[in-house]
């Protein structure tokens, strides 16, 4: 039994990361945002998300798009944790229209915006270092 109750934590902890990981790709693209930066980061992501998802200590990840130019923050989008049960797969959805919105309304063109990807954890988990995994960056 225990190796059943195993297997299912580990398929779901890869299945949430890996719907994470697609969700934002998908939002990077919608958006109009060059796509480069976050593939090249796609296996360092990968390794983090699931790492700190199968510890428990994961709380947010937050997709923030912003100006190179000033650094300032343009629009942002969070997923939040949340750890237990249920009996339906999560679903993620955003309005990229809006995203593309927030970009236009800053003045820049969707190409010309950055993001960068961040992972917020609880107190006292391991940092990237441990993990041997470079940061999410900035695109």
């Amino acid at each position: 039994m225990s190796t059943v109750a195993t297997y299912s934590y580990t398929h779901s902890v890869t299945y949430v990361t890996d719907n994470i990981l697609k969700s934002l790709k998908d939002i990077i693209l919608l958006s109009g945002l060059d796509p480069e930066h976050f593939a090249d980061r796609w296996e360092s992501n990968t390794r983090a998300i699931k790492t700190w998802l199968g510890t428990g200590d994961l709380r947010k990840v937050i997709l923030e798009i912003y100006n190179p130019a000033t650094d300032k923050l343009v629009t942002r989008w969070d997923i939040d944790i949340v750890y237990g049960w249920s009996d339906g797969d999560g679903s993620f959805w955003t309005d990229t229209e809006q995203l593309k919105y927030a970009i236009k309304k800053a003045g820049l063109l969707p190409s010309q915006a950055k993001y960068k990807l961040m992972l917020d954890t609880k107190p006292g988990a391991m940092s990237h270092r441990q993990l041997k995994v470079g940061t999410a960056g900035a695109a």
